[in-house]
């Protein structure tokens, strides 16, 4: 077989192949164009059919195995697919908040950064390292969305991580020296600058945008809570010391908790502060399979419980996990518990480790989905029994954070997640 009579049949094989993927009838003319007339050596012919069904049965196997491995979900979305999708899409019925947008990503010249406004009614911004810029940015696009009347006002959330910017890690809670006046200095210095910029900003721009939540993550400390055999073995582990009162080391993370409140509450009297995980209660690698977070002693004061979603595919946990924390918060007469949603993302089970965290999770979209339908539509939080009290998540938190270019899957699990609360019963 000559060099140019072989090089025809392969392209008009491959013209096959495409047709065949695509199901494109229309290109079979073209492809018969390719193949040599005088092409009629039937040896050859049956050589190169033999080979094409071959390829054809491996990509086929090859596409199932993928499919099977939970590989292939929607298709990958370009920023015009997105940005068209969000579009047909309705606000959701609650506010979400989130982890910091990031800098590149709120600008007024961004569509999608609006269109993203417009449907979670929230821009969080990172508090520790805000610029004017950032602050004006997120006030034009909230005022922009605003003028459309929404049913629910575009407003700005800050986060910031008390007792982890200064505060020597190697210090237990009951230490108060110098580095736990400056973990305090600087937090009141940051919230401060944010109240300046933000009154700055709407003057500027004749806006009224609010500081609506500020979120605490707050990490650095544990208190001693249920047993006390494993908390010692922590205390000695982590600062090296055997340390006997615990009623003193809880007292000390209360007051440190309690001063952050309160400089909040100083500076924005009618802000909602979230801490992250307060009272919540997860699933754990315990004797009963369930273990409440030992954060706070929940002495401290504070304006809501919350807990942290982030194994979604697995949704009677999910479900547990909000129904136990707020049971908790009613234990503690208060009502209200804030999810922080792990979309595209969470903790995968691992056999030695109970978990492990996956920054970008393709999973299944229904989950997403799923959960988006349960927060928001209040068909689900009729049944509390069947799913969960819902009703008792006033507001959300989405993490980590949304359309971050290293989480590619974000976009279309956003989409999954509001096309559940709008009762668009279509995946993305």
């Amino acid at each position: 077989m000559k060099a140019k009579h072989f090089f025809s049949a392969s392209l008009k094989y491959c013209c096959y192949i495409i047709q065949l993927v695509s199901a494109n009838s229309d290109l079979k003319p073209h492809c018969n164009k390719i193949m040599p007339k005088h092409f009629a050596n039937s040896a050859a012919i049956t050589a190169i059919k033999a080979l094409k069904y071959l390829l054809i049965t491996s990509l086929a196997a090859f596409m199932l195995s993928l499919l099977f491995a939970g590989q292939v979900n929607a298709k990958d979305y370009s920023q015009r697919d997105i940005l068209n999708e969000l579009k047909k899409l309705s606000p959701l019925q609650k506010v979400h908040y989130s982890w910091p947008l990031a800098k590149e990503f709120i600008s007024p010249r961004n569509p999608i950064a609006y269109e993203y406004a417009r449907l979670t009614h929230a821009i969080s911004l990172r508090a520790e390292n805000i610029s004017e810029k950032d602050l004006y940015s997120a006030v034009r696009i909230c005022n922009k969305v605003n003028k459309t009347k929404p049913a629910k006002p575009c407003s700005i959330a800050v986060n910031y991580s008390p007792w982890h910017r200064h505060f020597k890690k190697d210090l237990p809670p009951t230490d108060f020296g110098k580095t736990h006046k400056k973990e305090i200095d600087s937090y009141v210095e940051s919230i401060t600058h944010v109240k300046h910029m933000l009154a700055k900003a709407n003057k500027t721009t004749g806006a009224e945008i609010k500081l609506t939540a500020i979120l605490l993550d707050s990490e650095n400390f544990r208190i001693a809570k249920g047993n006390e055999i494993r908390w010692r073995a922590y205390v000695l582990k982590r600062y090296g010391t055997v340390f006997a009162d615990t009623k003193e080391w809880n007292d000390a993370i209360n007051k440190k908790h309690r001063v952050i409140y309160e400089k909040s509450k100083q500076l924005f009297p009618e802000t909602k502060v979230i801490h992250y995980d307060r009272g919540a209660w997860f699933p754990a690698a315990t004797s009963s399979g369930w273990m409440e977070a030992e954060r706070y002693t929940l002495e401290e004061p504070g304006d809501v419980f919350s807990v942290s979603l982030y194994r979604i595919v697995e949704l009677a946990d999910t479900r547990e996990s909000f129904t136990r924390t707020f049971n908790n918060a009613k234990k503690h007469n208060e009502d209200e518990v804030v999810p922080w949603v792990a979309l595209a993302s969470g903790l995968k089970r691992d056999p030695e480790k109970f978990n492990v965290w996956t920054g970008n999770w393709d999973y299944d979209l229904v989950y997403s989905w799923q959960i988006g339908a349960e927060i928001n539509n209040p068909h689900y939080s009729k049944k509390p029994n069947k799913y969960a009290p819902w009703n008792a998540a006033k507001d959300v938190v989405f993490f980590p954070t949304p359309f971050h270019p290293k989480k590619p899957a974000w976009p279309k699990h956003f989409i999954a997640y509001v096309r559940g609360a709008n009762g668009i019963t279509e995946l993305p």
